[in-house]
């Protein structure tokens, strides 16, 4: 019995110590493994880590080089990879390197490789990834994500989708990627949508487009727009500017808030502007809604919530009632008590299901075309290209009807027809009931009026598309910034450079990339061949704007500025304009100038602001205007106006023609505004006194999105008001604000009144709860010193705050308002 329970213990201890031995061999493999993975993902985060920050950068360049060659596969595999490479160096800031991570490092690096060796990069199909195209704009490159579908024969065209998110942030600090779908292509711009810049995201998707065409074979028939909530505000204005670009339109959530013209006008009882027809057009024109009937050939889809706010206007809403009035082919579906931005997932699959089963036009036989600028002058078979009266809309009308083409004009002086889009067996033209001979409609034809008669002929030599203003179409070819670094005032070079810093900035704030610049003796004769050129400061501080002056229809001397024969007087005389470059005729200059400093000084911020729609707020509507310190739109320039279409100054008072006309400031409205002051302290060092008002003294920085900050007066040209009492002096802001000053570190003590003044009254502000709260901060060197809250309850509520804040050694001064719960608000806040 011993020996066996013996043997037992034997069995025992045997089995336990060959089950240890194999827990712990167990265990020390997984422990190697544990440890093999560790290391290996040590090494790789390790490896990974490294390239970002070394190897990638080293390589950038030759990416970006490689992106920037003449157009082609290679290159536009280039500018993806670069888009690749940067969206996983901004990722690896925001949290530590991944095995993912570097499978992607390791797809980059393999078809940079591919590359250099002459050969296209190999992308997924049938999944979602990352490309970018080069945008010559602001030579940058514009990332978007695609999706190409797995089964689809390589060389039949697909269609494509085009999506505009909503997303408000932009790349790279959002995620990416596009959804994808068995019978189309899809893109997804990876930039921002959101409606305060409407107009920001459209030309970056016309070049998207136009980057997808040249990689695959689109089907140019059917090419359908899908937008959600804010994204849908650029759809609109995208599709009725391009109406044959697009087959059809998906517009699904809510978008802005806008006001039709007739309910533009408020009810302000010291108006900054005049409410006549000149401000009732501009601000019609920059509605997708003046357009609508651009659509004739557009299958749309409009979804979204009922409007808890039965005064709310929506882009959506107004767009969808109108074609619908139009006759056009256009479903509008509203859902009650959906939250915004919450619509049944069903409602995407049907919206696109209506556009894709609706079948493509390809000739229509009948279309209606509607402009504002010679920009966006093109609709299928017809394009404008001169306009008339440059504040009234352009329209042409054209049916055919067997062998007849019908055109009827509106306010065109010339047009061109498109002969190998018209439908097929036209041999009759017929312009305004008259008949025009024509021996074909091959090729482009050209018809020009010459008092009430059509005729073919060659476009007279003067405005064209893309050279034709207003100052604001300069932004959208090749440009480059010029400060000016010449003469002896050393506040006029320091403002110079600071007002093209502060427009980079902003730029760079609503398009993702900051744009070229350059100082004024960097500026090469390839830059002016190649570039249109934003010039800022006149010909004593600018040696580009010396060099182009000649050339110019405008003068400057020490009393003020001479447009053509006229002359403007006083030290705060400015001047904004656009006109072809006398040093290369086919390029723009822009320029922003004045007889000092002072003129100078936030000159390119001060108009605009009228509009009431944040996205408008420094819309260079004019090819010229004359300003002083009182201007701030278009009732308070001294002149403003548009060259006629030889770019000769229109005369103020004639009768609107040939493309041009002038106005002067009314009186009246120039009486009731206050003229803008000059910080003419460099720095608060310069102060004599022990103490100073900051209104005199030049920040060092000004960041307000909004324009231009009011030195003693509001951001609106009135009087300071705060709390019902006036203010003679102080500082007149649109929030986000902030205003940075050097300080030489004696002050003891930074104190003032703050809080919300009146503005302009123009419209109601952008979607937002019914109160929005605002907040006054005071920082030194960094760190919160004072603060003051409120609230924006309604149009009459000015409260007003102290705030006192210890400065003792503080050397930089800040100065913010925020909105803690809104982008922006059409409201103004003073210091």
């Amino acid at each position: 019995m011993a020996a066996g329970e013996q043997r037992i213990r034997l069995h025992f201890l045997l089995v336990l110590t060959l089950v240890v031995i194999a827990f712990g061999v167990t265990n020390v493999a997984r422990n190697l493994r544990q440890e093999r993975a560790r290391v290996t993902y040590e090494r790789t985060e390790e490896a990974l880590s490294r390239y970002l920050t070394e190897a990638l950068r080293e390589e950038q360049e030759r990416l970006e080089d490689f992106a920037r060659a003449e157009r082609g596969r290679i290159s536009r595999d280039a500018a993806a990879l670069v888009a690749q490479a940067r969206h996983l160096l901004e990722v690896s800031r925001l949290r530590p390197p991944s095995v993912e991570d570097s499978r992607v490092f390791d797809r980059i690096l393999d078809n940079f490789e591919r590359l250099k060796a002459g050969e296209p990069a190999a992308f997924p199909g049938g999944e979602s990834y990352l490309r970018a195209f080069y945008c010559p704009i602001d030579g940058a490159f514009k990332p978007y994500s695609l999706c190409v579908p797995t089964a689809y024969p390589p060389d039949s065209p697909m269609p494509l989708i085009v999506h505009l998110p909503g997303q408000k942030t932009a790349y790279p600090g959002h995620a990416v990627g596009t959804d994808c779908y068995a019978g189309a292509l899809s893109a997804k711009t990876e930039v921002a949508h959101a409606a305060g810049c409407p107009m920001a995201g459209v030309r970056q998707t016309v070049g998207m487009l136009e980057e997808v065409k040249a990689l695959y074979p689109v089907d140019p028939n059917r090419v359908y727009l899908l937008a959600e909530d804010g994204g849908t505000t650029s759809a609109w204005h995208l599709a009725v500017r391009h109406p044959h670009l697009f087959a059809g339109l998906v517009a699904l959530g809510d978008d802005s808030v806008y006001l039709p013209a007739e309910k533009k006008a408020g009810t302000d009882p010291a108006p900054t502007i005049s409410r006549d027809e000149v401000t009732e057009f501009l601000r019609a024109s920059v509605l997708p809604l003046s357009y609508a009937e651009n659509l004739h050939s557009t299958r749309t889809v409009v979804a979204q919530s009922v409007p808890t706010d039965s005064r709310a206007h929506r882009h959506g809403v107004a767009m969808a009632r109108r074609l619908q009035e139009l006759g056009y082919e256009t479903e509008f579906l509203q859902f009650p008590d959906v939250p915004p931005g919450r619509l049944p997932d069903w409602v995407k699959g049907y919206g696109l299901g209506k556009v894709f089963g609706a079948p493509p036009v390809h000739r229509p036989r009948r279309l209606r075309f509607k402009t504002a600028d010679l920009r966006h002058n093109e609709s299928w078979w017809l394009r404008v290209e001169r306009l008339d009266d440059p504040l009234a809309f352009a329209i042409i009308e054209g049916e055919v009807n067997g062998e007849e083409l019908r055109l009827s004009t509106e306010n065109v002086s010339a047009f061109s027809l498109l002969g190998g889009r018209l439908p097929r067996g036209v041999t009759e033209v017929y312009v305004d009931g008259r008949s025009v001979s024509v021996d074909s409609l091959e090729g482009t034809l050209t018809f020009v009026r010459e008092e009430a008669a059509w005729r073919l002929s060659d476009l007279p030599p003067g405005k064209t598309r893309g050279l034709s203003g207003p100052v604001a179409d300069v932004l959208r070819e090749p440009f480059l910034l010029v400060y000016g670094t010449a003469g002896e005032d050393e506040l006029h070079r320091k403002v110079s450079r600071r007002e093209a810093e502060r427009f980079a900035r902003y730029r760079a704030a609503i398009t993702g990339d900051g744009p070229r610049m350059k100082a004024d003796t960097e500026v090469t004769d390839n830059d002016i061949e190649t570039l249109n050129l934003v010039l800022f400061g006149g010909p004593e501080v600018n040696a580009v704007t010396a060099r182009v002056l000649e050339g110019l229809p405008v003068r400057f001397a020490e009393e003020g500025v001479r447009l053509g024969e006229r002359l403007y007087e006083g030290p705060d005389t400015g001047v904004v304009l656009c006109h072809p470059n006398p040093l290369a005729k086919q390029r723009m200059v822009a320029l922003v100038a004045g007889s000092g400093p002072e003129s100078l000084f936030q000159a390119s911020d001060r108009f605009g602001l009228w509009f009431g729609w944040p996205g408008y707020e420094r819309h260079k509507w004019f090819d010229y205007a004359i300003f002083d310190g009182r201007s701030v739109g278009p009732g308070s320039f001294r002149e403003v106006g548009f060259f006629t279409n030889a770019w000769q100054p229109a005369e103020p008072g004639a009768q609107r023609g040939d493309g041009g006309a002038a106005l002067n400031a009314d009186p009246a409205l120039v009486e009731r505004l206050r003229p803008q002051a000059f910080p003419r302290l460099a720095s608060a060092a310069e102060a004599d006194a022990a103490e100073v008002a900051l209104s005199e003294v030049m920040p060092t920085k000004v960041d307000q999105p909004g324009g231009a900050v009011g030195f003693n007066r509001s951001f609106a040209g009135r009087p300071i008001q705060l709390g019902g009492s006036a203010f003679e002096m102080g500082l007149g802001v649109q929030a986000p604000s902030e205003l940075t000053y050097e300080l030489p570190g004696h002050f003891g003590t930074f104190t003032a009144t703050v809080g919300p003044t009146p503005g302009f009254g123009l419209a109601a502000p952008p979607l937002r709860p019914r109160t929005v709260s605002y907040v006054f901060e005071v920082l030194g060197d960094g760190a919160l010193l004072a603060s003051a809250h409120g609230a924006l309850d309604g149009p009459d509520q000015w409260e007003s705050h102290s705030i006192t804040a210890d400065v003792t050694g503080v050397r930089k001064l800040t100065l913010r308002v925020r909105l803690p719960e809104a982008d922006a608000v059409p409201a103004a806040f003073a210091w």
